[in-house]
């Protein structure tokens, strides 16, 4: 008997179904096949049939029947006994498996509501808070807007997030005479930055002062920082730093912007990745990146400190990532707090 039979019969949303929608459940179209299919369920008592043999087919056989669901409301009930108070949990009393599957994140979001629901007093952008609460910076974007709204009946709004917009390519405080260029990777990230670099008429961070930010969308900026000589800044440019999720990938595209832009100096952000990592407890928890991911060939170039590089080297060797969102709004306006220039 496939279990996946059986998990579609328990997550089905009432305890009587009939033939046809019985059909369309377990996919089966064969009437002999699924004859087998429906009596081994009836002979292990996850089905019960109703009535007589009357579905008027050869042989003949049940037209409805009762899903023998086990009693998961209580179980439920018992296992998110001392949960936040504010979550519903409704939703799951006839949904074990998703409850099952839902679990981890709906701990780790409790635990944060007891223990840091104060930093929900600053507001942050989606990616971010999605990595402070869940490990995960893609979470909230892509599952859990159904895992508040829908499942647990807990507004996204309570989270305090900021939807971030798409940028222009760069974003300008003044022209000076010799200008510094902060490219930032990604989205929510650049929006943190700009955020701060409106605050404080540019963004002075890790010793250094930026007047200019450039969003690189991924691979995007490999060719799109062609155009740059097409700016006000063009000719007017001191250094361009880089910085981006510590992955294969974020490296693999700083390398190739050294490699097609020779006539500028562009270097990583190094104390940025370092400040990263301070926000790592365990490798063996990160995220693991994208399979298709390019491997970086040349570590040392990246310019990192020996006992930088280690680390670093650690986690791309073991296929992990930690993404730029962990350095969130509240820890860069810190760290911009205690800028040394």
């Amino acid at each position: 008997m496939r279990q996946v039979y059986i998990e579609n019969l328990l997550n089905f949303p009432r305890i009587r179904i009939l033939e046809a929608e019985l059909i369309k459940l377990l996919s089966i179209h064969d009437y002999e096949a699924y004859l087998k299919v429906v009596s081994k369920l009836v002979e292990n008592v996850i089905l019960t049939p109703i009535g007589t043999k009357d579905n008027g087919k050869y042989p003949s056989y049940y037209s409805k029947f009762t899903i023998n669901k086990p009693d998961t409301k209580y179980f439920v009930k018992d296992t998110v006994r001392g949960f936040y108070p504010q979550l519903n949990f409704s939703y799951y009393y006839n949904r074990i498996n998703e409850f099952k599957k839902d679990l981890s994140y709906i701990r780790r979001l409790s635990d944060f509501l007891y223990l840091r629901r104060e930093e929900l007093g600053i507001s942050v952008s989606i990616n971010e808070r999605s990595y402070q609460i869940f490990g995960d910076e893609k979470f909230l974007r892509e599952q859990g807007m159904k895992l508040l709204n829908t499942k647990l009946k807990y507004s996204m709004e309570n989270l305090n997030t900021y939807r971030s917009r798409e940028p222009y390519f760069g974003y300008v405080n003044n022209i000076k005479p010799k200008n510094y260029i902060l490219i930032i990777e990604n989205l929510d990230t650049w929006y943190t930055a700009k955020k701060l670099f409106l605050e404080n008429k540019g963004l002075k961070i890790f010793g250094l002062s930026f007047n200019i930010l450039i969003y690189g969308e991924g691979n995007k900026i490999i060719n799109s920082m062609e155009f740059i000589d097409e700016t006000p800044y063009g000719d007017k440019i001191n250094d361009i730093y880089y910085w981006g999720d510590i992955d294969n990938e974020g490296f693999v595209i700083f390398l190739e912007l050294v490699r097609k832009y020779p006539q500028y100096r562009i270097l990583l952000l190094t104390d940025a990745y370092f400040e990263m990592l301070n926000y790592v407890k365990d490798i063996g928890v990160l995220k693991s990146s994208k399979e298709e991911q390019r491997k970086i060939k040349d570590i040392p170039k990246l310019g990192f400190n020996e006992a930088l590089e280690e680390k670093i080297k650690e986690i791309l060797v073991n296929e992990k990532m930690v993404p730029q969102e962990i350095l969130n709004y509240k820890v860069l306006k810190n760290l911009s707090l205690n800028y040394k220039g």
